[in-house]
């Protein structure tokens, strides 16, 4: 059947119908923003976690979210970027050597670091818990274990002990006397004493002629930068 619906047109009701809809739209806005105000801050919240993260010392930044950190990254700088099918590959050989070279350097100074043990130096033990009969005790270096321990035999009684550098320190012989330098781009090479500063307690060197830099004077050399060569010639204590 035919239906008829009466539609007001009348400009009271055509008002009504305006304020309602403006009405309408006004919280479909207010919603909109809500919902975009909501995401900002999850996003926000979001980026300082994540940047907080990253810059704690002792946590792991989560490598799958970095690429929202933007806000860290400083401003790339217009330069021409090359191209890289343009570029010559190297063999894989050659890369693989390369790359066995750095880490086998790599891992030496690891190995090494903060080291100043060496065979045939004379060192003074300073632990009191290795035993009252070593404590200030002079001895030998006769091997190393490793670059922070070391073998030492007792000048006195010719015990042989297994001792961490944290348990020895260098000794200093008089003037005119021949050291070793372990430390330093000189770290290896034997120079006589020519003076000995007790106010800074550094001393002044000079390379022995049968060193690589032979005839160079050293000076302000700090007292832990060397220590006595040890003379296996003689049988008396050090």
């Amino acid at each position: 059947g035919w239906f008829i619906q009466w539609i007001d047109r009348s400009p009271e009701a055509l008002k009504r119908r305006a304020q309602e809809e403006a009405k309408r739209k006004r919280h479909t806005d207010d919603e909109e923003r809500a919902r975009r105000d909501l995401q900002k801050r999850v996003r926000l919240a979001t980026l300082s976690d994540i940047v907080a993260t990253c810059e704690h010392p002792s946590e792991m930044c989560n490598t799958s979210r970095v690429s929202t950190l933007n806000i860290r990254q400083k401003p790339i700088q217009n330069k021409a970027i090359p191209n890289l099918q343009e570029m010559p590959l190297l063999p894989f050989a050659t890369i693989n050597s390369k790359a066995n070279i750095l880490h086998t350097k790599n891992q030496q100074e690891d190995e090494q670091g903060d080291s100043w043990l060496r065979a045939a130096i004379v060192v003074k033990v300073i632990a009191k818990n290795i035993g009252p009969e070593y404590y200030k005790k002079k001895g030998t270096i006769i091997s190393l274990v490793s670059p922070f321990v070391a073998v030492v035999q007792m000048n006195d009684s010719g015990d042989q002990l297994q001792l961490d550098q944290d348990d020895l320190e260098s000794v200093i012989p008089a003037v005119g006397k021949t050291v070793t330098i372990l430390r330093g781009p000189y770290r290896g090479q034997l120079a006589v004493i020519r003076k000995v500063d007790l106010d800074s307690f550094s001393i002044r060197l000079t390379l022995l002629p049968d060193q690589p830099d032979a005839g160079l004077e050293l000076d302000a050399v700090e007292y832990d930068h060397v220590s006595k060569t040890a003379s296996f010639s003689s049988s008396s204590p050090s």
